[in-house]
């Protein structure tokens, strides 16, 4: 997933330099995979293939900043994105709307090549603000289409004004920034561990603006799930509640049939459910894949044709490809889904695989003094997923660190 940053420091200088220190710290273990912001002295938004930290730098161009808010977006790409092309990278902009996002959406229908989830919802949302409403019901109407994760930054450029939106499970938090104990801004973050780390950097770097004034955050608070603010100078008001749904949600037959089946291993069979969209799993009794283990559904015989990348994969991270790809895991994979994928992805996913690389994963995975779950791993080592898209020398030093 991606990170959100909203600037609003009510100066040229510190919002550029709050600006730059939080994009950089946002991507400096995860979120290489370009970056953008837009602000309003610039009119457009501005972005970058690759890491902030390996371009030319925020620092080189104080001419896009002024005392009005910054919306900033470091990109983590999807596998199946070309991590290259700064054409899918955030802010998106349209005559109406400049909309950063963090999360995974769908509407049921396949998304083109050359396109990703968000500028799809943003073409909605505009078919939506045709309607004259006011902005929260244009976006819940429009959300009523979709299911997933999601936050996000947008900038009405009609009204001017600026929303602050949070989901269920992606994260928003917000800090106040303080000039001689006075309120003068704030600052919001996707991640409160980053958030925190640049306020006490900007809390030093702000002395070289002006060593005489004391400078100070506070009040860092994570922002209400399901909200709609409006960002205002001095705060930000919750407006309306903001729906999150899931795939059930929307087709509630549709999941049950194609999420419900049976996995078989040499050890043990069990029964359960697997939520594409959650955070963790249903079910407790999924393992490790391997060749000798087989899928089983009421309509639906995996193809020996997944066997060779679960050769570097377990279940649940191939699961969880075949969600961001076709928006349902293993079990609710078609024949036709599965063609594409062979046909279009594995080769690009293959390439990058090598049997070094998943003995250095399987060692730490199967570690009988691990007790972190898979996922616990991606996160606690700042790891990119799927973990073969690394170098080998990355992937040992991450899993050192926390094992």
């Amino acid at each position: 997933m991606c990170q959100l940053l909203y600037v609003n420091l009510h100066g040229e200088k510190y919002n550029h330099l709050a600006t730059y220190v939080g994009l950089l710290r946002d991507s400096v273990f995860n979120h290489k995979d370009g970056w953008g912001i837009f602000t309003e002295r610039y009119g457009t938004p501005v972005k970058c293939k690759g890491a902030l930290l390996d371009t030319i730098g925020l620092h080189n161009f104080p001419e896009l900043f002024d005392e009005r808010p910054v919306i900033g977006h470091v990109r983590k790409a999807s596998v199946h994105k070309d991590i290259k092309d700064s054409n899918f990278n955030h802010p998106f902009s349209s005559d109406k709307y400049i909309l950063a996002h963090n999360g995974t959406l769908s509407d049921g229908s396949t998304i083109p090549v050359d396109k990703i989830d968000t500028q799809i919802f943003l073409e909605k949302l505009l078919e939506e603000s045709e309607s004259k409403k006011e902005f929260p019901d244009i976006f819940n109407n429009t959300m009523e289409k979709f299911w997933g994760k999601f936050a996000f930054l947008i900038r009405d450029l009609t009204s001017k004004n600026n929303y602050i939106i949070r989901g269920t499970k992606a994260e928003l938090h917000k800090v106040d920034f303080l000039i001689n104990d006075t309120f003068a801004g704030y600052i919001v973050n996707t991640e409160k561990t980053c958030l925190s780390d640049i306020a006490n950097q900007l809390r030093i770097l702000f002395l070289t603006i002006d060593p005489s004034l004391k400078y100070d955050f506070d009040n860092l608070e994570e922002l209400e799930k399901n909200s709609i603010y409006l960002a205002k100078d001095d705060s930000v008001e919750k407006i309306a509640d903001a729906n999150e749904q899931t795939e059930e949600d929307l087709f509630p037959e549709k999941v049950k049939k194609a999420n419900r089946g049976i996995y078989s291993s040499p050890a043990h069979s069990q029964y359960g459910f697997a939520n594409c969209w959650g955070d963790d799993w249903q079910s407790d009794y999924w393992e490790r894949g391997s060749r000798k283990n087989s899928w089983e559904t009421e309509d639906l015989s995996l193809s020996i044709k997944m066997q060779k990348l679960m050769t570097y994969l377990t279940v649940q991270e191939l699961d969880e490809i075949l969600a961001l790809i076709y928006n349902t895991g293993i079990l609710g994979i078609n024949l036709e889904q599965l063609e594409d994928f062979e046909n279009t992805y594995l080769k690009r996913l293959v390439s990058h695989c090598d049997v070094n690389k998943f003995k250095v994963w399987s060692s730490a995975t199967l570690s009988p003094t691990h007790e972190k779950t898979l996922w616990g791993l991606y996160k606690d080592g700042n790891l990119q997923f799927p973990h073969f898209m690394q170098k080998k020398q990355e992937l040992q030093v991450a899993l050192e660190k926390i094992l």
